[in-house]
């Protein structure tokens, strides 16, 4: 029942916060992005903590107390959201890097991006085998991934 309190009191303070921002903005043209990143952050303030109070549901010890702290469910909840970040950013990086690629001439069909060993490394697929080496070494050069994490295929290998 704490919890819920917090909570409450938490969205009180933020909604009063977010009004006397949306107040001070001057002008109608803003006013529909404040509203929506507002609308972002609020949603997104309230789906944490009731994903956290639900992952609290009935994990309590033998006194009745909580055995799952709310530190917890943070730092589990942050690093979700690390990971979500991780693979976005790895994602974009793989389109910017095959769109790189291809408009440099390359036959270049996609790019993956992922983390090896802790440093990234990147599969690339070709339309062709002749210039694997030329966009291994592309990459090696402009993206400074190790030529050791970089793995080149043709798409008929990877069928």
């Amino acid at each position: 029942m704490e919890n819920i309190t917090l909570f409450v009191k938490k969205l009180v303070v933020l909604v009063i916060i977010i009004s006397a921002l949306m107040n001070l903005t001057t002008g109608e043209k803003y006013a529909k992005y404040l509203r929506f990143v507002v609308g972002l952050m609020l949603v997104f303030y309230t789906m944490t903590t009731l994903a956290g109070l639900i992952s609290d549901f009935g994990s309590y010890d033998a006194n009745g107390e909580l055995a799952v702290s709310g530190d917890t469910v943070f730092t589990d909840t942050e690093e979700k959201r690390n990971e979500m970040i991780d693979a976005a950013v790895l994602d974009s990086y793989g389109s910017s890097m095959a769109y790189a690629l291809k408009t440099s001439g390359y036959d270049v069909t996609r790019v993956e991006c992922y983390y090896e060993e802790g440093v990234m490394a990147v599969n690339f697929y070709a339309e062709s085998s002749r210039n694997l080496a030329g966009i291994k070494k592309y990459i090696n050069d402009f993206y400074h991934v190790e030529s050791s994490h970089i793995y080149g295929y043709t798409e008929a290998e990877d069928e």
